[in-house]
């Protein structure tokens, strides 16, 4: 598996330290990442040392000696990402809407500490109270819970022997991808 080294942030342009130490650390990557900045590391000439998405005026810092500064998020987002998801037709929730729907996935599959982890936080509180949302399914199996009117450690150990056998329906509050369609929000795969 690939991971990406976190070693120092860039907010709004500017290059500084992480936030906090606990945010210099590594983060698997997805095998689709991995494959995408692969493709990408050969684009761009196989640099070994660098940014690895280097902004628009980093060559001509580079000529000067000078390092140069990554790409600008936001900007990216607000030129290209935020049109491409409305001409597919699905809304624009703005960058962070991929962290929050890192952090909403993780926690309905039960592990809030691997999206406290990811996410680089320093306690799963902030991970859950912030970024993570309760999916239709967790609030279906919050209500077949109260149902039952079992104790949570006899749902707890019923559900995970279930969860291995059939896996409930993935209902998502921002994109998923099933098969080679995207779908929207709230739908079941």
């Amino acid at each position: 598996m690939w991971h990406v080294a976190i070693s120092r942030g860039c907010v709004e342009g500017d290059v500084a330290e992480t936030k906090t130490a606990d945010s210099r650390q590594s983060v698997p990557m997805a095998s689709q990442l991995v494959s995408l900045l692969t493709v990408w590391h050969a684009k761009s000439g196989q640099k070994t040392s660098g940014w690895v998405f280097p902004g628009e005026r980093s060559g001509r810092n580079l000529a000067l000696g000078q390092e140069g500064k990554p790409i600008d998020l936001r900007n990216l987002g607000q030129r290209k990402l935020k049109q491409a998801v409305r001409a597919a037709g699905f809304p624009w929730y703005g960058l962070y809407a991929f962290r929050r729907g890192l952090a909403t996935h993780l926690n309905s599959l039960g592990d809030i500490v691997a999206a406290q982890s990811m996410l680089r936080h320093a306690t799963p509180d902030t991970t859950e109270q912030f970024y993570a949302k309760l999916t239709a399914a967790d609030k279906l199996r919050a209500i077949k819970f109260l149902e039952s009117g079992q104790t949570a450690s006899d749902w707890q150990s019923k559900r995970s022997l279930a969860d291995e056998a059939e896996p409930p329906p993935k209902v998502h509050q921002g994109f998923c991808r099933s098969g080679d369609k995207l779908k929207r929000e709230g739908r079941q795969q």
